[in-house]
């Protein structure tokens, strides 16, 4: 746990484990889904406030958490800077849901990004909360398993001497 910890302070072994993470078949899509909805939603909360796209762009990868998250909205940053429009700059960074990148662009074309960006935050939510709901209903029959499993051990760890005492009496 230590080594780990102290691995995660590395970028190259956090980038790596991040990347791991999402590889993984329901948990990946887990995290990927909160993070978006949580960039989605901040970023559409921003812009409802009058922030700039590039500012808030800005701040939400300093406040980033996520080492591939915070490398994707810096390469976002520098497109935008560059003048490319929001929905070709995510694209281009390849880190966001294809979905998440058409709301925006039809934000964009409407002239309503904050709304469409809302919206992909309670799409993101939507699945998020489905994919939950998958993940508890695979782990309460293996829950259920383990418990018997351990139940199981003690009650032969317990009756087994008795057992053994009873044969030789």
């Amino acid at each position: 746990l230590l080594i780990f910890k102290i691995a995660m302070r590395f970028p190259e072994y956090r980038r790596s484990f991040e990347a791991l993470q999402l590889k993984l078949p329901i948990w990946g899509r887990f995290i990927e889904g909160m993070r978006m909805e949580a960039w989605a939603r901040s970023t559409g909360m921003m812009i409802q406030c009058g922030v700039t796209l590039l500012e808030s762009v800005r701040v939400i990868r300093e406040n980033e958490t996520s080492q591939l998250q915070s490398e994707a909205l810096e390469k976002v940053e520098k497109a935008l800077e560059r003048g490319i429009s929001f929905s070709e700059a995510l694209k281009s960074s390849g880190s966001f849901p294809l979905f998440v990148i058409q709301m925006i662009e039809a934000g964009e074309n409407s002239g309503e990004l904050a709304p469409m960006l809302f919206s992909a935050a309670s799409e993101l939510e939507a699945e998020n909360r489905s994919i939950t709901e998958l993940f508890l209903t695979i782990l309460e029959p293996a829950l259920i398993v383990v418990m018997g499993t351990a139940v199981g051990a003690i009650m032969i760890g317990v009756l087994l001497p008795i057992y053994e005492m009873n044969r030789f009496m």
